[in-house]
């Protein structure tokens, strides 16, 4: 556990605490057998008891622990402030480990303004819950527990689309032109006109915070798919598009919200895409013999 305190008015107060060994403890007060290398466990006796161990720990009344803390780092909060420091941490990232073959992933959480949840205004909890930007504060914990997990779910997702035995063929004749809805979808073409925007969309980072028009502009402006248009006639083409990519079930539009998600499929699709303009001409032919 560490405690860091800034100096300098707000006087914000960021507190990190070691959730695994806080789980190692936890086993070792429950009676429960692991293996642990470093702050790895890399083999667990019991993996449920593990888990409800883990989702306990968010149950915890986490402004009146950490509160506790601060007589002995802020002596002086009294006198200095009038009203308590934040508690927060900073920016988001995804990743993995692999000890021993077994892989771990993690996603870190310092911006969680960039997500949006339904919860109650402060001050309101008698009022309805309403889309607002996930907080720093010790109140959105468990809010913030399963945004990160549902982010590590993608990012798990994404990389078992590294090992998959379908031919490339039927992956790409999944995408051929169809009717939906009554009205005709065109084929997606992923190694021509329709290559800047898969490629953006597959971005890993998307996979956090979400893919939106705005993300994509930012992506594909300068590139030969935006041709040249400006902000506005660039977000409308990008708009016409989203339709299409859902239409194929590339992607799939995140309820009460402008934010897009790539599906399995589209996983596949775009990750089959990239290793074909990644691979040599004899990967090709050695992969194909």
């Amino acid at each position: 556990m560490s405690v860091r305190l800034q100096t300098w008015f707000p006087f914000e107060l960021q507190i990190a605490i070691n959730g695994r060994e806080w789980l190692r403890r936890s086993l070792d007060a429950a009676g429960c057998k692991y293996l642990k290398q470093g702050n790895k466990f890399l083999d667990i006796a019991d993996y449920p008891l593990a888990q409800h161990l883990l989702d306990t720990q968010l149950d915890t009344q986490w402004k009146e622990m950490l509160a506790a803390f601060l007589p002995e780092v802020f002596p002086t909060m009294p006198q200095t402030l009038s009203r308590a420091p934040n508690l927060w941490a900073d920016d988001n990232s995804v990743k993995h480990y692999n000890e021993q073959n077994v892989l771990r992933v993690e996603m870190t959480m310092n911006r969680p303004d960039r997500f949006e949840v339904f919860r109650h205004k402060e001050g309101r909890q008698d009022a309805p819950k309403q889309r607002l930007p996930l907080r720093k504060g010790v109140v959105d914990i468990p809010l913030r527990a399963q945004v990160a997990a549902d982010v590590n779910k993608r990012f798990t997702a994404h990389l078992a689309t590294l090992k998959d035995e379908t031919p490339v063929r039927e992956v790409f004749a999944e995408f051929r032109a169809q009717m939906h809805e009554g009205r005709r979808v065109r084929v997606l073409d992923p190694l021509g006109k329709d290559l800047a925007l898969l490629q953006a969309i597959a971005d890993p980072a998307l996979g956090i915070s979400g893919i939106t028009n705005k993300a994509l502009r930012g992506a594909l402006v300068g590139t030969p798919w935006a041709n040249g248009k400006k902000d506005k006639a660039l977000s409308a083409r990008i708009n016409r598009h989203f339709r299409l990519l859902c239409d194929h079930d590339v992607i799939r539009k995140l309820p009460n919200q402008r934010k897009y998600q790539l599906t399995d499929k589209g996983r596949r699709f775009t990750s089959v895409v990239n290793v074909l303009l990644g691979a040599s001409t004899q990967q090709l032919l050695d992969m194909a013999a």
